[in-house]
């Protein structure tokens, strides 16, 4: 069961870093056909930045088991954010194996002039302030800047519906060489730290030797990414075998672990139309705490 907390932690931590996403500028389809898919990708990449809101589905599915014991997480986060002034909120359904699922709430939002992030904890709100640097995660153009930066390889594959729409499918990989530096961009490292508490790794060391990470993305009609998906099944498999041996299991004994299933999916949908919402007041009264 040891190994199992360790999975959830690492679990959740690429949950939250990869768990907001934006996107938006216009290029019509001929313009389109004449780009490579590394142009058409980059201008994807300006879209992003541009953007003035967007809301955004997020599922991520696990499924793994070792020596008889299955463990599966199933996550689902439905995101609206406004960037100018900074406005979130996020409400995210973990189901975790016989565990049953658990419900989080979350606004995100300016208040004397500071960054706040207000939390439903079992019907009790708690408020923080975070910095530039915490809000990295949560930073949804920049997020997926950095993941399709990081993709290569990039080719067509073919037309796809995607919220009721024809999307450009492309399918590549994020090379094994960049992992470390990918999941670092977007804050993952800072997620992995309780993870690696008391274990003589890096996280640099913990992404050496992974395989490639696969990725699709869709792009619309108007050149924006309206989805996004990751395989991570080989590399979730790499590195719990790696955290395992760290913590003291044989090379035999990790080996048996097996990991089925490591995917995300991310639709994104009302690019620069998201339907306003305001912060709870109980949020906003709520006890300011540090964490």
């Amino acid at each position: 069961m040891k190994f199992y907390k360790k999975a959830i932690g690492y679990i959740l931590a690429i949950t939250m870093a990869v768990s907001m996403t934006a996107c938006n500028s216009a290029t019509t389809e001929g313009e389109t056909a004449a780009l490579t898919p590394e142009e058409i990708i980059q201008a994807a990449e300006t879209k992003i930045q541009e953007a003035t809101s967007v809301e955004s589905e997020m599922d991520m599915e696990i499924v793994m088991s070792m020596t008889g014991q299955n463990f599966s997480m199933k996550t689902n986060s439905i995101m609206s954010v406004f960037v100018e002034p900074l406005k979130a909120k996020m409400n995210t359904t973990v189901d975790v194996s016989e565990l049953g699922s658990n419900n989080v709430e979350m606004y995100i939002g300016q208040e004397d002039g500071k960054t706040m992030m207000y939390t439903n904890m079992m019907g009790n709100w708690i408020k923080q302030e975070i910095t530039q640097e915490q809000m990295t995660p949560y930073d949804t153009q920049q997020s997926m800047v950095k993941y399709l930066d990081s993709s290569t390889g990039l080719k067509e594959v073919g037309k796809e519906e995607v919220n009721a729409e024809e999307a450009t499918k492309y399918e590549g990989v994020i090379a094994r060489d960049t992992l470390a530096e990918t999941m670092q961009s977007v804050g993952t490292t800072k997620n992995l730290e309780a993870l690696l508490a008391g274990i003589d790794m890096t996280s640099d060391q913990l992404y050496e030797g992974l395989s490639d990470v696969k990725v699709a993305v869709w792009i619309n009609a108007e050149g924006y990414p309206v989805k996004y998906e990751m395989d991570m099944t080989e590399m979730t498999q790499g590195l719990m075998r790696k955290v395992m041996q760290t913590s003291g299991v044989s090379a035999q004994e990790a080996a048996k672990l097996d990991v089925s299933t490591a995917k995300l999916s991310i639709i994104n949908k009302n690019i620069n139309n998201v339907t306003d919402f305001e912060i709870p007041e109980k949020a906003i009264l709520a006890t300011e705490v540090s964490l």
